[in-house]
């Protein structure tokens, strides 16, 4: 799906960073009541940056971000 819109370009850097080594986590994901919406976006990650390891039995992510991985961790 392709939404052409500079507003919207500019909402999305500011909720979850600009560049590799700046994403994050918005806070109204992080610290949302509604488990639904934490599950979609942490699908919605591994779907994107992530991949399940058959031999292990778990799924991976990777990331240049520090901010993302602590702020995966308290989600």
């Amino acid at each position: 799906m392709v939404l052409p819109s500079s507003i919207l370009g500019r909402a999305f850097s500011e909720w979850f960073g600009r560049g590799a080594k700046n994403k994050k986590i918005p806070n109204f994901i992080l610290y949302n009541k509604d488990k639904e919406i934490l599950k979609s976006f942490l699908d919605g990650y591994i779907d994107g940056d992530g991949h399940f390891d058959k031999k292990r039995g778990v799924y991976s992510c990777g990331t240049a971000s520090k901010i993302l991985v602590y702020r995966l961790h308290l989600l």
